[in-house]
């Protein structure tokens, strides 16, 4: 700890996060906790029972993946495209 700035362990995940929200669509789950601060796409759950539908309602809500589905399933293309 005492090698790195005192901020050090909240800024970096904070700058990763960052960048790479900027290349895919990063969600995060937060169980018991919110994690909106660090996460833009984000849901916290008070019950860990719910984590499956809490992921699949992210997953939906993904503009990412709505294009995906689009994609593959409405209009058919194959796998490989």
């Amino acid at each position: 700890m005492s090698v790195n700035p005192g901020a050090y362990l909240e800024n970096h995940p904070e700058a990763v996060i960052t960048e790479l929200s900027k290349r895919i669509s990063l969600h995060a789950i937060g169980i018991g906790h919110d994690v909106s601060r660090y996460y833009p796409n984000s849901i916290t759950l008070t019950d860990r029972t719910l984590l499956g539908l809490g992921f699949f309602d992210a997953l939906i809500d993904d503009p990412t993946f709505q294009e995906f589905w689009k994609r593959k399933f409405v209009e058919g293309q194959s796998w490989a495209s």
